[in-house]
């Protein structure tokens, strides 16, 4: 059989054409007729099957038949909003058909768990008010993943109709219609909360009643609940309900599956579950193989918690007294679990240490437990939990802090070794270490199951060391030493096998360096040699630009150099010009202008050009000077310079000489006697004759 889309196969009636989702007539009319053009949604993002892709069209209150709209008698939980979640789930049951069909006998009901993929096809049942029956699996049948995914969209009480996507023939047979081909109506009449305890299927349980909300059961709780088991495959009652059982929680007195039913449970609510065939193994009553047991069956329970009483949380004891003889209690369960030596049983004694320990750290006052500090961030998150909204219990005093931490360091290594049992490494070089920083002194059995742990990690050093640590503390302990020879060996294998393993790895990685440097240093080579180049080009560039600059300056040096020298022509021949046309003077005072002329004119004669800077030629890698030679000068020029070396040696005298001036001159003959001088012919005025040229 299946729902929602396939073909319904061997049935009476139209149950194929009722999951086939048929097309309405035009025009119809009734209950179940609905315009075409009401507004049609996309149905919110898949959460079961993602890949499902649907869009809906609510119908309103006045279309819904009165039949099924009233909750099952099976049932008195309130209406459950549908979720789907690894671990939360839904149960449900939904009538489905042709959104075309009017009358209920046509619809099915059928009823689920939501995500998976099968179910039963719920027919009517007489059943009185609060009672519950497993389903027959004659009535199984499939259920395809869009109705999944309707429910999911709809509350309690609605409904809509329902059709892929994507249109078409293709889009029939995709995956993202689910299964859904055309349209087809769904209306959700039942919801309750259910649960995935293992996160796998394998128990599936499913709230009755939620009762009164009441605590829940821990490990070691005393309750008192009852239950019934049928077989899965037929239906047949293995055990009927009796007077209630009354047990202690984790103590393996029952069936495991019947245990964590119970802890997910409220005291005074009742729920069913389904059980795999590998968890239903086990005990189904407290007295053990003296009741039925099973090996490997699946069934269906039913369960009721008529009462709890959990055991005293940490920070409730009266006095230190009775908390330390609640967790030494602790430690003798623990240890009674660890001989068994089965996997549950060291599970159970790991949760016996816990428990001790939780009871333990509450006593401890505030400076001592600041030590807890160093302890890892989940445990200390454990013990916030664990201890949150508890009332303020007693602490120890400095008498009793000894008895508390003695017993929490054994309680600690016990954990360890049960932790060890269970191969959680990590785990136990946390409560070793803990030990080891929080206690006097290093313990042996601390170092010797933390080295242990460690050389499991593969931290073979760290395990020698605490190995080594060991064997000083107990030198006789001949366990210990062979522990430590047995690691010291491993720890030799592997350095040998990772040479073995890397050693030509790490030669093929040193050649691939040495590649690489080489490529480097090859590039690093060209792009030098490619900066040089760049370079001498710029170097040829500057040098052909500072030699022309050089040429341009000399040539306007030259241009210069005969513009002076043709206005010096002209000055000298208007000079001689104005010579020639002054009247001849005396001794005296035309003595002294002749002089004061003549030192003016040979002032200006000898001062010197101005200097030219010979232009300089850049040669590659140097600056070199131009050679250079001045013009020769005129026959005037000479005469001239002649004059003004003269006069310079006349004013070198001490001022018993000759006159050093002119001016000096033209006193010294006015103050005494008139004397006859005879002036030099060279100092004579008259026209000069010019040098030849």
């Amino acid at each position: 059989m299946s729902a929602g889309g396939a073909d319904g196969g061997d049935s009476d009636g139209d149950d194929g054409q009722i999951g086939a989702g048929a097309e309405a007539p035009k025009g119809a009319s009734g209950p179940g007729a609905l315009a075409e053009e009401e507004e049609w949604e996309a149905v919110p993002l898949s959460m079961a099957f993602t890949e499902v892709r649907l869009r809906m069209r609510r119908l309103p209150p006045s279309m819904l038949p009165e039949a099924g709209r009233t909750k099952s008698a099976s049932s008195s939980a309130e209406p459950h909003k549908p979720k789907h979640t690894p671990m939360n789930r839904t149960w449900c049951v939904v009538e489905i058909g042709g959104h075309e069909v009017d009358e209920v006998s046509d619809f099915r009901w059928l009823e689920f768990f939501v995500g998976e993929t099968t179910g039963h096809d719920r027919p009517s049942r007489d059943l009185p008010p609060g009672a519950w029956e497993p389903p027959d699996e004659y009535f199984r049948m499939e259920v395809d993943r869009w109705v999944s995914e309707a429910v999911l969209a709809l509350d309690v009480g609605e409904a809509a109709d329902f059709e892929p996507a994507e249109q078409g023939v293709a889009a029939a047979t995709a995956a993202s219609a689910g299964g859904l081909k055309g349209r087809c109506r769904l209306r959700l009449l039942e919801s309750a909360r259910a649960a995935d305890l293992l996160g796998d299927g394998s128990l599936m349980l499913r709230v009755l009643d939620p009762g009164r909300g009441g605590e829940k059961p821990r490990d070691l709780a005393q309750v008192h609940a009852d239950w019934r088991v049928w077989f899965l495959r037929n239906g047949e009652e293995v055990l009927g309900r009796g007077g209630g059982h009354r047990f202690i929680i984790d103590e393996a007195k029952v069936m495991i599956a019947i245990e964590l039913a119970l802890k997910d449970l409220e005291e005074g609510s009742r729920a069913c579950m389904r059980v795999s065939e590998d968890w239903g193994q086990g005990c189904l009553t407290p007295e053990g193989v003296a009741g039925p047991v099973l090996r490997g069956a699946a069934v269906w329970v039913e369960l009721t918690l008529h009462e709890v009483k959990n055991e005293i949380a940490a920070g409730e004891h009266e006095d230190v007294e009775q908390a330390l003889a609640f967790a030494a209690e602790k430690k003798e369960q623990g240890n009674r679990s660890l001989a068994s030596k089965t996997p549950a049983d060291d599970s159970r004694a790991l949760r016996r240490y816990q428990a001790g320990l939780k009871i333990l750290e509450a006593l401890l006052p505030a400076e001592v437990a600041a030590k807890l500090s160093k302890a890892p961030a989940a445990k200390k998150k454990a013990l916030e939990e664990g201890s949150r909204g508890a009332p303020p219990g007693p602490l120890a005093g400095d008498a009793e802090l000894p008895r508390v931490e003695a017993l929490l360091e054994a309680l600690r290594l016990n954990a360890a070794q049960a932790e060890i049992r269970r191969e959680k490494w990590s785990e136990v070089v946390e409560l070793c270490t803990l030990v080891l920083q929080i206690g006097q002194g290093g313990n042996p059995k601390a170092y010797y199951r933390r080295g242990h742990a460690r050389a499991h990690l593969g931290e073979f050093q760290g395990a020698l060391e605490d190995l080594r640590a060991s064997a000083a503390a107990s030198p006789s302990d001949a366990g210990t030493r062979k522990e430590l020879a047995r690691i010291e060996a491993l720890y030799r294998e592997h350095r040998e096998k990772e040479k073995r393993s890397f050693g030509g790895l790490f030669a093929k990685m040193s050649q691939q360096e040495k590649d690489k440097e080489e490529k480097e240093e090859a590039r690093k080579k060209a792009l030098a040699e490619q900066e040089a180049k760049l370079e001498q080009e710029r170097q040829k560039k500057q040098a052909e630009e500072r030699n022309k600059q050089a040429e341009e300056r000399k040539i306007q040096y030259e241009e210069e150099q005969a513009t002076k020298e043709a206005r010096e022509e002209e000055e000298a021949k208007a000079k001689e010009t104005a010579e020639a046309a002054a009247p001849a003077v005396g001794v005296g005072g035309g003595a002294e202008n002749e002089g004061e002329q003549l030192a003016k004119q040979s002032a200006e004669v000898a001062k010197p050009p101005p200097e030219a800077k010979p232009p300089v030629v850049e040669t590659e890698g140097r600056w070199t000077p131009m050679s250079f030679t001045p013009p020769p000068r005129t026959a005037e020029q000479e005469m001239q310079a002649q004059t003004q070396e003269i006069i310079e040696k006349l004013n070198k005298g001490d001022g018993t000489g000759p006159p050093r001036n002119f001016k000096q001159m033209a006193s010294v003959t006015q103050e005494p006697e008139p004397v006859d001088y005879e002036v030099p012919s060279f100092l004579k005025g008259g026209k000069k004759k010019k040098a030849p040229k």
